[in-house]
């Protein structure tokens, strides 16, 4: 908004070194330019150190953003390998429910199929 100001002030109507507006701005255009100078010079002062701390949050938020991104990343992995384990276990379940049902002369004879044979000489 000052700026705004400044920029009405400088740009406002001169005649022979002096401002129309009121009586307020009767400085020498010269003198104008000078605080105007200084104005901006002390602003962009200021941009310069607000672009400075705006540089260091989205540093340090990056940062952040890159733990958060790891630590996701080995969640994810957690999630994969238990996902697997659940899998090899409710296969296992499975087949055990299988034996279960099955007639207790079958699974004799699975287990007698399955014996090494002995060898004859």
């Amino acid at each position: 908004m000052n700026r705004i100001i400044l920029l009405l002030m400088i740009t406002c109507s001169f005649s022979f070194g002096k401002c129309h507006v009121s009586s307020s701005c009767e400085k020498p255009l010269a003198e104008m330019s000078a605080e105007a100078q200084k104005f901006i010079d002390y602003s962009f002062g200021n941009l310069d150190s607000e672009i400075e701390n705006t540089k260091e949050e989205y540093e340090k938020f990056n940062e952040e953003l890159d733990k958060e991104i790891h630590v996701l990343k080995i969640q994810l992995e957690a999630e994969k390998l238990l996902s697997k384990k659940i899998t090899r276990i409710e296969a296992l379940t499975k087949k055990t429910v299988e034996f279960k049902d099955l007639d207790t002369s079958v699974l004799y004879n699975i287990i007698e199929a399955t014996k090494p044979k002995e060898q004859t000489k």
